[in-house]
């Protein structure tokens, strides 16, 4: 059975991908046949409340995604009949192909406040295929007599017509209240619930939220509320969203509720190893936040990617993981022909602390490039490791020499006392305090008021470095309100 599961889900995989070919189709279907032997194999979807389902793999989210309760597939089904209903399932919409070797059973809709539902009658197996999903074959039942049943049809139906008007803001106001009813229905109805608003709650409605939300800010914690609510659906749209963003910023609250949702990171792994260099970045700097192990094979392999985007996003996203894979390709990327990958990785390494100070020093000493001396320079005060204020405070000190040839000018050294002002470590602190001793001049006085905590001391860029991930991690509560995007809109204004 588990073979057969594994099988079928990497057929549905294929089949969702953009890359797809019709020969490794019809192996992948073939593979699947046969591993059903004896027994039937039988999926089910699991349609609990919570996350636990969506998160299990794709195949559990198509099934989700299609409202599809089980499939039993018989011994001996054609392969034909397999890969039919892998590209059903792999689609966003259409008819569920179902057969007597691979039967498909829809999840019964019982309306909210109607009750458990009745016992239905047997119905005789068909022969040949049945389409599902292109006529209504359970029955809609009377519209429920309580309150809170009419509530939610009344807000459904809200929904629905704000989007055919393309109200927006109507329509995620709706929706917003939609969702939150979820908690005043009894225990035993909220799965029908959940699968009643998934309903409502389609593509193309999410997709208009989430143009709305990123044009008006004050409107994206609403958004991501219903998206992160829908679970696997709505992680699935904005994955979609994001692949193309060229820029991270606007996608900011999307980067956000996904990172909230670790049923994302099977989404976002395959993107890594894809032919599009803005989705993988996104991919990146997401999977960078979320640090799923499963995300650092691809993450390695893209640190050598040839475009520097992506490149520059999986080097940040490596920072956070602590595995000896992360470590050396890190270390790879400090040789690399291009001085901002050099600058990126030494941060990332420095980001590790003291073990990676030596190794980080070795290359400050050989590194040509102002803006990866300087990167270098802050990564390696950053470790805090023992005796590397010394050994900094050296090489900002050190005079051009026959044997020194490669001593730092003024204006590099002015650089370097402003990186390290803007380092608060004991390393920092004393390679500044050794510079403003035994240095000259400007360098000297640059240092006294770096040392003293003076801002702007020295020539270089103040606030934050450029090597910084655009989204580093949790935001400090001073800046987490300083944005209107980040404020919710219910402290301005009512839900509405």
């Amino acid at each position: 059975m588990q073979d057969f599961t594994g099988r079928f889900e990497a057929l549905v995989t294929l089949a969702r991908s953009a890359t797809g070919d019709e020969a490794a189709l019809l192996a992948l279907a073939a593979a699947a046949a046969g591993a059903v032997r004896g027994a039937p194999a039988v999926l089910e979807a699991g349609f609990e409340l919570g996350a636990a389902a969506a998160e299990e793999g794709m195949l559990k989210r198509r099934l989700l995604a299609r409202s599809v309760d089980r499939v039993v597939v018989a011994e001996g089904a054609p392969a034909a009949e397999l890969l039919a209903l892998a590209r059903a399932l792999a689609a966003d919409a259409g008819a569920l192909p179902s057969t007597a070797a691979v039967a498909v059973g829809l999840v019964e809709v019982v309306r909210p406040g109607s009750g458990l539902p009745a016992a239905a009658p047997a119905r005789e197996p068909s022969e040949g295929i049945q389409l599902l999903g292109e006529q209504e074959l359970l029955p809609r039942r009377a519209r429920p007599r309580t309150g809170l049943g009419r509530e939610m049809e009344a807000l459904a139906r809200a929904v629905e017509a704000a989007a055919r008007r393309r109200q927006w803001l109507e329509a995620l106001h709706a929706a917003q209240a939609l969702v939150r009813l979820e908690h005043r229905f009894p225990e035993v109805e909220r799965r029908t619930f959940v699968l009643e608003v998934r309903r409502v709650l389609v593509r193309p409605i999410l997709e208009g939220i989430i143009e709305l939300a990123l044009r008006i800010p004050e409107e994206q914690d609403r958004a991501a509320e219903v998206l992160r609510w829908l679970g696997a659906p709505g992680a699935d749209v904005m994955v979609d969203h994001l692949k193309g963003l060229e820029q991270a910023a606007p996608g900011r609250f999307l980067h956000d509720a996904l990172v909230a949702m670790p049923s994302a990171v099977p989404l976002l792994v395959p993107l890594l190893d894809g032919d599009s260099p803005v989705a993988a970045r996104q991919a990146a700097l997401l999977l960078g936040r979320l640090r799923s192990p499963a995300a650092l094979p691809g993450l390695v392999r893209l640190a050598a990617h040839s475009d520097p985007r992506p490149r520059l996003a999986a080097l940040d996203a490596l920072a956070g993981f602590s595995e000896r894979q992360a470590a050396e390709a890190l270390h790879r990327a400090l040789g690399h022909a291009h001085a901002e990958t050099r600058a990126r990785a030494a941060a990332a390494l420095g980001r590790r602390g003291p073990p990676a100070a030596m190794p980080l020093l070795a290359v400050l000493e050989r590194e040509g490039d102002p803006a990866a001396r300087r990167a270098l320079l802050a990564a390696v005060a950053g470790t805090d490791a023992p005796q590397v204020g010394e050994a900094l405070a050296a090489l900002v000190l050190r005079r051009r020499t026959i044997l020194h040839r490669d001593a730092w000018p003024d204006a590099e050294r002015l650089s370097a006392v402003a990186a390290l002002g803007e380092v608060r470590t004991e390393a920092a602190r004393q390679a500044l305090e050794r510079i403003a001793r035994e240095g000259e001049g400007e360098v000297a006085a640059a240092a006294r008021r770096a040392a003293a905590g003076e801002r702007g001391a020295g020539s270089g860029r103040g606030g934050e470095r450029g090597s910084r991930s655009p989204f580093p991690g949790p935001r400090s509560p001073s800046t987490a309100t300083s944005s209107p995007a980040q404020t919710h809109p219910r402290a301005r204004r009512g839900c509405g």
